[in-house]
């Protein structure tokens, strides 16, 4: 790898870019509350990340469950990924939500395990719930909105200004 770059803290939340021979392909890793999100082995445009940030400011009303008020991360993980594999059968709830996924997709970087994450939003929070692979842990995160954001808009702000996004 060329070199690495951190915005933000990784005991909060950062997101981490590697950069790689090809200069339109990068690794990417989200961290939040010291528990990394993808394996930063795979490399991708970065065009994915900012749509997905971008989304979540639009629509970040979307992202928040009544249903979820009263499960633990292990049971809302559980209960969406059900959703998501018996389509067919949960028809009504998996079409409500059903743009949980891609309310989530942060790039094709977060694609070469099995991954699930969800994002959710209550009380100017995003919660991240997510499974870096089959079998690993659960993990689950809360982010203030604001430093989310804060975060995010500096990594578009260097990503923009160095020229890092596919034209």
């Amino acid at each position: 790898m060329e070199k690495c770059l951190l915005f933000g803290v990784k005991k909060s939340f950062a997101i981490e870019l590697g950069y790689t021979k090809n200069s339109r392909k990068f690794y990417l890793r989200l961290w939040m509350q010291g528990s990394r999100m993808g394996a930063f082995t795979k490399a991708g445009e970065l065009k994915f990340s900012i749509d997905t940030y971008k989304k979540i400011l639009q629509r970040k009303e979307d992202l928040c469950f009544p249903l979820f008020d009263a499960m633990s991360a292990q049971d809302i993980f559980k209960y969406v990924l059900q959703i998501d594999i018996d389509e067919e059968e949960g028809m009504a709830s998996y079409e409500a939500m059903r743009h949980l996924s891609e309310l989530s997709f942060f790039g094709p970087q977060f694609t070469n395990t099995q991954s699930f994450s969800l994002v959710l939003y209550k009380n100017n929070t995003l919660h991240f719930i997510w499974q870096n692979d089959f079998g690993a842990p659960v993990y689950e995160a809360k982010v203030p909105f604001s430093e989310f954001c804060k975060i995010f808009d500096e990594y578009i702000t260097y990503c923009e200004g160095n020229k890092l996004l596919a034209e």
